[in-house]
């Protein structure tokens, strides 16, 4: 046993972004970030492969942030922890009231150049589908969203796990508010970048 815990080696994963990385439900009272059970399906896969790999995930989301914010805090974190070999980023949800989408784009672009420089796998995130249906609105998030899958389209390191239309609002088991998910849809959001990483043969 002892050889094998010497020879494991940490797959370290950073989860970057805002409320929805955070975790944010019941109004702020609680938090239940997706990064959780990333973590734990990445260690039962790694287990099941005996691979002697262990799963850490890192979660670094801050509610409310803007991608203005984002870009400069991305670049601290990749130069704070050590390690890393995947970054899953979900950025823009906060942007769409006030910012055009080409100008999220350009700022969530920075962010997936800087960690493509780096050698890192890199695996962008779809804005959510949320309660919010006004015409401008859609249009924005739609736009946005293609920007982010046409990325991932014309790339062979970046994965592409597409939220907006995996888990569509209304479902209520999944949802807690008008934005954010409850456990369960944190847990499917979880469940969704997993298969995206490894997916079934």
């Amino acid at each position: 046993a002892m050889e094998d815990r010497r020879s494991s080696v940490t797959e370290v994963i950073l989860t970057f972004g805002d409320s929805l990385t955070e975790g944010f439900y019941k109004g702020g009272y609680k938090y239940y970030p997706y990064g959780v059970k990333l973590q734990s399906l990445m260690n039962k896969y790694h287990q099941n492969v005996g691979n002697g790999c262990i799963c850490k995930v890192i979660v670094s989301g801050i509610s409310g942030e803007e991608t203005t914010t984002m870009v400069n805090r991305l670049d601290q974190d990749l130069n704070t922890f050590k390690d890393i070999s995947k970054v899953v980023i979900l950025g823009g949800t906060n942007d769409l009231g006030f910012h055009q989408a080409n100008d999220i784009f350009d700022r969530l672009l920075q962010m997936y150049n800087n960690v493509l420089s780096r050698g890192l796998d890199l695996v962008v995130v779809t804005v959510p589908d949320s309660k919010i249906k006004v015409d401008w609105y859609l249009e924005k998030r739609f736009v946005l969203n293609t920007f982010i899958r046409e990325f991932a389209e014309t790339r062979n390191n970046v994965l592409c796990v597409d939220i907006e239309n995996l888990i569509p609002y209304g479902e209520t088991d999944f949802w807690d508010d008008h934005l954010h998910f409850g456990e369960k849809g944190y847990d499917q959001m979880a469940l969704h970048i997993f298969n995206e990483m490894h997916p079934v043969s």
